[in-house]
C-alpha cells in the first residue's frame, strides 16, 4: 500500500497537476491562505504534504469523476464506509476505513493501474 504522500502524488499527477519543483504542485482551483514571514499570502502552490486528497471530498471529487470519464473504471460510493473500483474486469471493496479513506484507496488503486496499463 502507498503512503498518503506518495498516493496524493499519484493522484495529482494523474489530474495533471504541474510540477515545477520538486515537491511543490501548483492548483489554482484549490489556492489558499498561508503566513508566511508574518505575511498573510495568496498562495496556489501547495507542497506535497499539503496535497488534501486524503482529507477533502472537496479535493477527491474531481478524481472521481476523472476516472468515470476514462469509460475504463468506475468508483462506486455506496455509503457506510463501503467504496467500490470496477476497471479491467476486475472489482475491489473497500470497507476497513472511513467512506472518505476507502474513496481514497479506491482512486489510487485505479490510478496505479492505469499508469501500468
Amino acid at each position: 500500500m502507498k503512503t498518503i504522500e506518495e498516493g496524493n502524488k499519484l493522484i495529482a499527477e494523474f489530474m495533471g497537476v504541474k510540477n515545477d519543483i520538486s515537491d511543490i504542485y501548483y492548483l489554482p482551483e484549490f489556492a489558499h491562505y498561508f503566513n508566511s514571514y508574518g505575511q498573510i499570502e495568496w498562495s496556489d502552490c501547495f507542497r506535497l504534504n499539503e496535497l488534501k486528497y486524503y482529507t477533502s471530498w472537496d479535493w477527491l471529487m474531481p478524481v472521481v469523476e476523472k476516472i468515470e470519464k476514462t469509460n475504463l473504471g468506475d468508483v462506486i460510493i455506496h455509503g457506510k464506509n463501503l467504496v467500490e473500483i470496477s476497471y479491467n474486469k476486475q472489482t475491489q471493496l473497500y470497507f476497513e476505513s472511513s467512506l472518505l479513506e476507502n474513496t481514497w484507496l479506491a482512486c489510487v488503486e485505479f490510478i496505479e493501474w492505469y499508469n501500468n496499463k
